[in-house]
């Protein structure tokens, strides 16, 4: 069994946008700094556009568990960092797994314009449902989804995040990693 950097992997969540060259860039980051990082490219990004109106979000939650039960044979915690929708699936995954805790960043809990709006709808509701059940750290940046987590997650800690800029840095997020590390 491979041991990575303080027994603790990272998955890398894009959102519905596709944005992959932000995850690659933070992924590159991590893994130079020791981390195993996992960034699963969901079911239907890497075709043309058309094949994602066959996926649905369940496609994309067994994307993402195959990714956790593949650092789960390297590691024995995990951090879940989610973009967007990403952040959705990330919870919907922890509700399932045990998992250290989620870094979500640009969540909303709304219904928001999405291109794959039924998809998304979809998601979104089978995410509030699942709330209950998720039972690790939740660091999130935006106010009214800190407040909805806050009254629908049994967790330790739910820490709205604030920053300087509208998108966060690859520092402050090191930072936030090793926070979670580190309790």
């Amino acid at each position: 069994m491979k041991i990575c950097f303080q027994n603790i992997g990272i998955i890398i969540i894009h959102g519905l946008d596709g944005a992959i060259n932000n995850v690659n860039l933070l992924s590159q980051k991590l893994t130079l700094l020791g981390y195993k990082v996992e960034a699963p490219h969901l079911k239907g990004y890497k075709e043309d556009k058309t094949s994602l109106k066959r996926v649905t979000y369940i496609d994309w939650i067994k994307d993402i568990e195959k990714a956790y039960l593949t650092m789960k044979d390297h590691c024995q915690e995990i951090i879940m960092i989610g973009f967007s929708s990403g952040g959705l699936l990330s919870l919907q995954v922890a509700s399932k797994y045990k998992v250290k805790g989620i870094i979500a960043l640009d969540l909303s809990l709304s219904r928001i314009k999405y291109l794959f709006k039924r998809v998304y709808i979809k998601l979104l509701k089978a995410t509030k449902k699942i709330l209950p059940l998720i039972n690790c750290d939740v660091f999130i940046n935006q106010s009214k989804s800190v407040n909805y987590l806050s009254n629908n997650i049994p967790c330790k800690i739910k820490k709205q995040l604030f920053f300087t800029e509208s998108k966060i840095a690859d520092e402050e997020m090191i930072d936030l990693i090793k926070y979670i590390e580190s309790y």
